[in-house]
Formats: C-alpha cells, structure tokens, sequence
C-alpha cells in the first residue's frame, strides 16, 4: 500500500533533509538531470538507490495519462518487485562526471566561436562580396582584423573581440585537459599512441567508460556504446537485422546510395 506522498523542491538540502528521517531503504529514481548527485547524496544516507531508465519501462513511457504522481507509484511498485525491471542504469562516479563536464564546456565553447566565425564571414561576404582568408579558428581573430574593411570594423570588431576571447578560455580548458591526460589519467596516455587520436578524444573515451573492470570482455564495451545490430526474435523467426546508413557517392545526378 502506498504510505504517503510529497512533494519536495530538487535541491541537496531538502534532500537531505527528507531522506534523513528514513531507515536504510530501496529508492527509484528515473534518470536524468538530477539523478547523479540524488544517487550519490542519497547512497552516501545509507540508502539502496535503483536509477531507472523509463525508456525501457513501457508503463511509464507509454501511459497515455502520464504525470509524476502515476510514474513514481510505478516506479516505486516495480522496485519493490524486482528492481531488475526498471533496466537500471550505473551513474559514472563524481571525478569522471566532473571530467565530462570539462569536455562538454570545451565543446560549448568551440561550437560557439565556431558560429561567430561562420557570422564574422557571412556578413562581410554579404556586404561586399569579399572574402576574408582562410585560416585556423585560433588565429581568426588576427586575420580579420587585418582584412576587414573600415565600413565594416566598428559593426565587426566587437564580434572579433568576442572570438579572440574565447579561443584564450578555449586555450586554457586545453591545459586542463591536457594535465588530466598525463597526470591524473595516465591511461589516456595509451590512446593517444593511436595516430590521430588526441587528448580531447583520449579523455573522452576514458571518461565514458569509467570503470573498465565492469567488463568482463573487450567485446562488451561496443554494445555498451551501442554499437550492436538490432534483433527481433520471435519462435522460429529471426530476421537478419542489417546495418543501415546513408553514404554520399558519385552517382550521376542522384548522389544518395542506401547500404
């Protein structure tokens, strides 16, 4: 039977604060934004925490009248039956989430001046059909300064300043990264022996796969990253499940070919 519900602001305080007044339980959670430090606040009160993955939960994603209150009915049922229903997830732990955040704010950040340049371009392009020279995103803000018109610098060179900014702060997630590789993360060091794999990608890997223990084979760690082909089996009927993707060739007029 269902004891009692409440309501209660996602904060780590009101977490706390709640959750303290529980005996050592089994707590559902869906994941989400807030589900990696919930699990890790809550596991370090003693409590039993199960993140659940409501992808793989049909009664929850399927419910044709979904709400909070219904889904953590279902989720808290199913976690007492068996907690193996609700396909739970393991979080990474708190050192490699802070590593991917360090990732994903270097990504923010290139994707940004990216955009700033490809404007910076377009619109002197636009307004006198020039164009500025080719060169690297790091030395942009240089070369365009330099062949930018006089019409065009007092509207520009606020953009410019904007690009050079962020390719200092871009240059100095770039250390980081780099004195993670080779301090923190020696392991990351083996990748890059790989011709064309860099600290950026080196780190990335390591960060996503966490733990390598987990894994009992090399083999599981391709399904984990989701690269295993589809299956649909039912009795005696299993249809082979192809790879399929889009390539571009040169086909003429119709360059599209399905593989």
């Amino acid at each position: 039977d269902v004891v009692k519900t409440r309501r209660f602001s996602s904060t780590r305080n009101r977490f706390t604060k709640v959750f303290s007044a529980f005996p050592a339980s089994r707590v559902v959670i869906e994941v989400g934004c807030h589900s990696p430090w919930v699990s890790r606040l809550l596991e370090a009160q003693g409590h039993q925490v199960i993140v659940a993955n409501p992808r793989k939960v049909a009664l929850i994603y399927q419910d044709v009248r979904k709400s909070d209150r219904t889904d953590a009915e279902l989720l808290a049922r199913l976690g007492r039956v068996d907690p193996q229903l609700l396909s739970p997830i393991q979080h990474r732990g708190e050192a490699m989430q802070r590593v991917r955040t360090l990732l994903r704010a270097r990504a923010q950040l290139v994707q940004v001046r990216t955009q700033l340049i490809t404007s910076v371009r377009s619109l002197v392009k636009s307004f006198s059909g020039e164009r500025l020279p080719s060169c690297s995103a790091a030395s942009f803000h240089n070369k365009a300064a330099e062949s930018m018109t006089e019409a065009l610098r007092p509207m520009l060179c606020p953009m410019v300043a904007s690009i050079e900014t962020l390719t200092t702060q871009i240059k100095v997630l770039d250390a980081r990264i780099e004195y993670c590789s080779r301090v923190e993360y020696p392991e990351a060091m083996l990748l890059r022996q790989v011709s064309g794999v860099g600290p950026v990608t080196a780190l990335a890997f390591v960060a996503t796969l966490d733990d390598p223990h987990r894994f009992k084979r090399s083999r599981q760690v391709g399904a984990f990253l989701g690269l295993c082909p589809r299956r649909d089996q039912s009795g005696n009927s299993a249809p082979a499940q192809n790879w399929r993707s889009q390539v571009t060739v040169k086909m003429g007029i119709d360059k599209r070919a399905s593989l």
